[in-house]
């Protein structure tokens, strides 16, 4: 049974590959991190949902941007009924670097508003890929080249020329 600690595990994890690599994380890599929490929650089973919205909560230290503005992007668990989010310290410092929230899914947050979703991955799908990961399209591609396609050729029909009887 999968617990908040695994999927708090999965945060901290996402959270140090970038530290690691990205001078000037979190700002401006929402969306990369959270497709990434997204596919390693996917691993564990985890059925969870990337959403795309706006930051409603504090802005101490926001670098506003012309076309960003507050758009944000975040992950949600809806089994938990929790919003997990690896990036919402870029908005102000009294944000913890792994910032989860209750809200029931699809409804936003306290900090959150909600647009849209991008990426879902279902409890049916999070089975099949727990392990693994979601898998890119090339593997994609790749697992299904050898497929058999979907449709059938319809059977060739041959037409008679109809002569009249005179």
């Amino acid at each position: 049974m999968v617990t908040e600690e695994d999927i708090l595990d999965a945060a901290r994890l996402i959270r140090q590959r970038y530290e690691d690599c990205i001078e000037g994380f979190p700002f401006g890599h929402c969306i990369d991190a959270a497709y990434d929490l997204h596919n390693e929650l996917a691993k564990l089973g985890i059925a969870s949902n990337v959403i795309n919205g706006e930051w409603i909560g504090p802005v101490g230290k926001l670098k506003s941007l012309p076309n960003w503005g507050r758009t944000h992007t975040w992950v949600t668990i809806p089994s938990f009924n929790m919003i997990i989010d690896v990036t919402a310290d870029q908005f102000d410092d009294s944000i913890p670097p792994i910032h989860m929230e209750s809200a029931p899914f699809g409804k936003g947050g306290k900090n959150y508003k909600y647009r849209g979703m991008s990426s879902q991955v279902t409890p049916q799908e999070a089975k099949r890929f727990k392990g693994i990961g979601i898998p890119t399209y090339v593997q994609h591609e790749a697992l299904t080249k050898n497929r058999k396609p979907v449709f059938r050729r319809r059977p060739e029909v041959r037409v008679r020329a109809h002569r009249r009887r005179a």
